[in-house]
């Protein structure tokens, strides 16, 4: 009984300073006003996209996740990138939760993702209400939103990690290389479809990038979503996601208390 009570106070425990941790770090990504670039970029985009009409469906979600990808990456790296390390550290003495100090940073990542998803869904949605239904070339159902919510999700989440992934200066020292590195890496994702199919020997070292091209294989000349594909795809990018937090984490505590 005294073995049961204690795990219980020791989960309660990691999940309270977990989410203390969230609050916080949240708190500062909004008082540093950082979001502010990448919102006004993300809806200038969509802007530029739902502009025209009437527009593909399954095309118009399909475009926003390599958008909104770009655009996760953009924040992770921002986000990563002004952490500070002896509040980092003196953070973590504080919590005593390993555990609780590394997956506070991955529900951050999770939570702006979801916030740029709805925005990428619900503004779309708004306009066609507006126009009468007209903004898409067909009827947009609960169905297609659904596909296009984890669509845009996996993508997010994917991009988030990825920009994080090279954080200075817990993992590299110099913030330009992690800029450039990071940079190079999203756009060799976008493009690396077309790389492997002129260079097929890529494949071998592209890998390491998440498989957003499945999404233009699948839905490049689509008109409606098959939840089985989409499905699929949300894995693999979370999949990617979930390991580039891992390896982020396991490397930057290595870094900091070397």
């Amino acid at each position: 009984m005294k073995e049961n009570y204690r795990k219980e106070i020791r989960g309660n425990d990691g999940i309270r300073k977990t989410t203390a941790l969230v609050q916080y770090r949240m708190r500062i990504y909004g008082k540093e006003n950082r979001f502010i670039m990448p919102l006004a970029a993300m809806l200038f985009m969509l802007y530029i996209m739902y502009s025209m009409k009437p527009a593909g469906v399954v095309s118009s979600f399909f475009m926003s996740s390599y958008m909104i990808f770009l655009i996760a990456v953009w924040n992770g790296f921002v986000m990563s990138s002004a952490e500070d390390p002896v509040m980092e550290q003196i953070q973590m003495l504080r919590v005593q939760n390993i555990f609780a100090y590394y997956v506070s940073k991955i529900v951050c990542l999770l939570l702006v993702g979801l916030a740029g998803t709805c925005i990428c869904l619900v503004l779309p949605v708004a306009v066609n209400v507006i126009n009468d239904g007209t903004l898409f070339e067909r009827t947009l159902t609960g169905y297609d939103l659904f596909n296009a919510f984890l669509l845009l999700s996996g993508a997010s989440f994917a991009g988030g990690t990825l920009g994080s992934i090279l954080q200075p200066p817990m993992v590299l020292r110099e913030r330009k290389t992690a800029l450039l590195l990071t940079v190079l890496a999203a756009v060799l994702t976008i493009i690396k479809q077309a790389l492997m199919q002129e260079i097929p020997l890529l494949k071998w070292i592209l890998w390491i990038l998440p498989p957003l091209e499945r999404a233009g294989q699948i839905y490049g000349n689509a008109d409606f979503f098959l939840l089985a594909d989409t499905v699929k795809i949300f894995l693999l990018l979370m999949t990617y996601a979930v390991i580039y937090s891992m390896i982020k984490s396991v490397v930057s505590h290595r870094r900091k208390f070397a």
